[in-house]
């Protein structure tokens, strides 16, 4: 059961690769948002008394960013 279910994927893998390597990024790209969110729970507590300060340091950047691009 297990070698044929082996040998379905290798043949998977190998007619499409570009479905495989697709999948590995939305598996991946799903893993970094878990952690994040994961974080962001973790750390409101903490950044929750300098929400003042971040937006003043984040949002020129990402303004002058766009203007220049």
């Amino acid at each position: 059961m297990f070698k044929g279910y082996n040998v379905g994927l290798i043949h998977y893998s190998i007619l499409k690769p570009q479905v495989l390597k697709i999948t590995i990024e939305v598996l991946t790209s799903l893993v970094i948002c878990k952690s994040y969110f994961q974080g962001r729970q973790g750390f409101d507590s903490l950044t929750s008394r300098q929400t003042g300060a971040q937006p003043d340091i984040r949002l020129p950047d990402l303004t002058s960013g766009r203007r220049s691009a």
